[in-house]
């Protein structure tokens, strides 16, 4: 096991500390890595991506470059279908009949 994995393990830790603890534990961490290895053989299909690649060995974003990507304003329409969509999830404190009775609305006019 490299240094750089340990020092995943044990951010706060000197070159010194890990390369010692490496050669102190070598068979402990030898244990580690074969135990990791049959695990990934025992369930792979966890460690299938939508490319059929191991998870370790896909490219995330592969074929994207973010100097592609550009921002546009959002427009009204756009707007108000993310208004519409997230209306209906939010909280309401106006139900006088509780959470059990809806109120469907009939486009009545108001008279005034």
């Amino acid at each position: 096991m490299n240094i750089e994995r340990l020092r995943s393990w044990q951010p706060e830790a000197s070159e010194e500390q890990l390369a010692l603890f490496a050669q102190e534990n070598a068979a402990l961490l030898a244990l580690l890595d074969d135990s990791w290895a049959k695990f990934k053989i025992n369930h792979a299909e966890f460690f299938q991506a939508a490319t059929g690649l191991p998870v370790s060995e896909s490219r995330y974003a592969e074929g994207f470059s973010v100097d592609d990507l550009e921002h546009l304003p959002v427009s009204d329409a756009e707007l108000m279908e993310f208004v519409r969509a997230f209306d209906n999830e939010r909280p309401r404190k106006d139900r006088p009949f509780g959470d059990g009775v809806r109120v469907n609305d009939q486009n009545w006019d108001v008279l005034e």
